[in-house]
């Protein structure tokens, strides 16, 4: 674990050998394996299923499902995100789209919160589902908004996601119980730190982000 031996075992190492053996033998978390668009027969609804994904999101581990009716000309997004680390899965607040256009191969929806505007955009033909989302610096509330700050969120397959995240716990507990860590190890860990935000990477650059649907959750409740 790379600790000077000391031959006393502190808090923080236990901490760190408990996590490691715990994730050792890379148990793999179930998720949906693929994510679902689907549009009714007489195009009176959309529904979207997966797992969301973007840079710096907080918990990569979760389960979204999307659905938009025509007749309310509104999507509800709901979200359950699971903490890897501390084993809590919370339950998201639903989140009310406003639908803007509605057509056989695509459907369109904004919700203009506190601090942002968001657009989402759903492919119904590719399966493609985005969340891009804009900040507002003109408003009083959230003076450090700034403009360049866009994020996409995108709906994945969950499959992938959960296989990775278990890979690389996996990885950081075989490395971390090594006292010197051999060169193999220091490639995976920098490997892992480097990929690519759509595989969920445990290893996060930055301040964590949270999805669409969970920072709309914080900024309801703050109200």
């Amino acid at each position: 674990m790379g600790a000077a031996p000391t031959g006393v075992l502190t808090f923080d190492e236990y901490d760190q050998l408990s996590r490691a053996s715990r994730n050792v033998d890379g148990d793999l978390i179930g998720m949906q394996p693929q994510k679902s668009v689907l549009m009714a027969k007489d195009g009176s609804w959309v529904s979207a299923e997966g797992t969301g994904a973007m840079e710096g999101i907080a918990d990569p581990i979760n389960f979204v499902r999307i659905m938009c009716e025509k007749e309310t000309q509104s999507c509800e997004m709901y979200d359950a995100n699971f903490d890897i680390d501390n084993h809590f899965l919370f339950l998201g607040f639903d989140t009310v789209y406003q639908i803007e256009r509605w057509a056989p191969s695509r459907v369109t929806a904004k919700i203009d919160a506190l601090c942002a505007t968001a657009l989402m955009t759903i492919e119904i033909k590719t399966e493609q589902v985005t969340i891009v989302t804009v900040p507002r610096p003109d408003s009083v509330d959230c003076p450090s908004a700034h403009p360049e700050s866009v994020s996409t969120w995108k709906l994945v397959d969950g499959f992938p996601v959960a296989s990775k995240v278990s890979q690389d716990r996996m990885n950081k507990a075989r490395c971390s119980s090594i006292h010197q860590q051999s060169n193999s190890c220091r490639s995976k860990n920098s490997l892992n730190t480097a990929a690519s935000p759509i595989h969920g990477s445990a290893k996060r650059r930055g301040p964590a982000r949270q999805s669409p649907s969970s920072a709309r959750g914080r900024a309801d409740r703050e109200d």
